[in-house]
């Protein structure tokens, strides 16, 4: 017996070649954004997310950072 299974349809995703130029033309066309990173942030996430936050500030926008879950310890310095 066969199962006939439908499969979803695949999500648009950013076309090959034009991904900085999207970036580019969402920060210009928007003054205000929300940032985030994974839970349990680790060094990484948290320093990406401090570097994108000075860097639309330094742009004039307005930047908010909320995260799932607090700081770690190892990271309040």
């Amino acid at each position: 017996m066969k199962i006939k299974t439908k499969t979803a349809p695949k999500a648009p995703g950013p076309k090959k070649g034009n991904s900085f130029a999207e970036v580019v033309r969402l920060v210009k066309s928007h003054q205000s954004f929300l940032i985030t990173t994974h839970v349990n942030p680790d060094g990484d996430g948290l320093g990406a997310e401090s570097a994108l936050f000075l860097a639309l500030r330094k742009l004039g926008k307005k930047v908010q950072v909320v995260n799932h879950d607090p700081m770690p310890k190892r990271f309040e310095y």
